[in-house]
């Protein structure tokens, strides 16, 4: 687990940490008696430069010979431009165009110059709660949730007892942005048992290259049901697929 002081070794911490860093989804679970351990934990991420559910802003720097710190910006900032330069030459960067694509703080900025900062998405699991009573458990519920109303999407309460387990698998689903797709044969129902999992985004390309290599030098086009236009429709490789399409490979005779 991940102690007080893990960041400077504790407890074999920085072992931990390091492979927390090569998560694609942290799954952080605590005993719900012992919830204020979160605080610990996301700390010492902090300092191992993990940002749990932060998305990483956009920030160009590009370093010139000359001319100061420029600075340009997309939307309205909460830092002013003499703030933002000095950050940049507390760096040792005296010269420099840089274009702020949203709205970014000290954290992003110190991020955006290092690059050694990591961004992992997380969800904080809430154990045993079938050892508290219901009066108890609520005020704990809603002394988390009001911590930071925002992040509510990201804490799920469970037990052993199968209470909400199911909800975890499909908030760890959410999380990994995956999508689940089904195949079928022609004039065959659709295979609805064995989904292919694929990242969100994923194109009939991807599935194909998933499923088999051959299939790229065969495929002529597919049939989509689901996000189509309509029932049936031909689509190209090119295609984005979404959650829960029924897909139909048709290849070159």
């Amino acid at each position: 687990g991940i102690l007080e002081g893990a960041s400077t070794g504790t407890g074999r911490g920085k072992e931990v940490l390091c492979a927390a860093r090569c998560a694609d989804l942290l799954m952080i679970i605590l005993d719900i008696k012992k919830y204020k351990s979160k605080n610990i934990i996301e700390k010492e991420l902090y300092k191992s430069g993990i940002f749990v559910n932060k998305i990483q802003k956009k920030i160009l720097i590009k370093k010139t010979l000359r001319g100061g710190i420029n600075i340009k910006s997309i939307c309205r900032q909460k830092l002013d431009k003499n703030t933002i330069a000095e950050i940049f030459r507390m760096h040792k960067i005296a010269n420099a165009e840089i274009i702020l694509f949203d709205e970014t703080d000290i954290d992003d900025l110190n991020n955006a110059i290092l690059k050694n900062r990591i961004y992992v998405p997380c969800i904080f699991v809430y154990n045993k709660i079938d050892t508290l009573n219901k009066i108890k458990l609520e005020k704990i519920k809603k002394e988390i949730l009001n911590q930071d109303e925002k992040d509510n999407q990201n804490y799920i309460f469970i037990s052993a007892q199968n209470q909400n387990l199911n909800d975890l698998k499909k908030l760890i689903f959410s999380k990994l942005n995956l999508i689940a797709i089904y195949t079928k044969k022609h004039n065959k129902d659709a295979n609805l048992e064995n989904p292919l999992i694929l990242k969100k985004g994923a194109t009939i390309y991807d599935a194909c290259k998933k499923i088999h290599n051959d299939f790229l030098d065969n495929i002529s086009f597919a049939k989509i049901w689901g996000s189509s236009k309509f029932d049936g429709q031909r689509v190209g490789l090119n295609y984005k697929l979404q959650n829960n399409d029924i897909v139909e490979l048709c290849f070159k005779i």
